[in-house]
């Protein structure tokens, strides 16, 4: 899970969030650019990127793209 404080700046390119492992380990993970170029490819398409994060259903990534008709 991604905790709440940390989803809106997901997008961002090279945000750090802290991954706990265990109680004993922390490990630092980066996002890089992949997620921030994915919005921005999305975006220039006029469509929509979002995440959801929950402990009960993990994280997930919604790609939201327009249907073209077919004459």
């Amino acid at each position: 899970m991604i905790p709440p404080d940390k989803l809106t700046g997901i997008f961002d390119p090279l945000v750090r969030i802290a991954s706990s492992v265990n109680t004993d380990y922390t490990e630092r993970t980066s996002l890089g650019i992949g997620l921030s170029i994915s919005r921005e490819i999305v975006q220039a398409h006029g469509r929509q990127l979002t995440v959801v994060s929950t402990a009960d259903n993990g994280t997930t990534f919604t790609l939201t793209l327009a249907r073209r008709q077919i004459a």
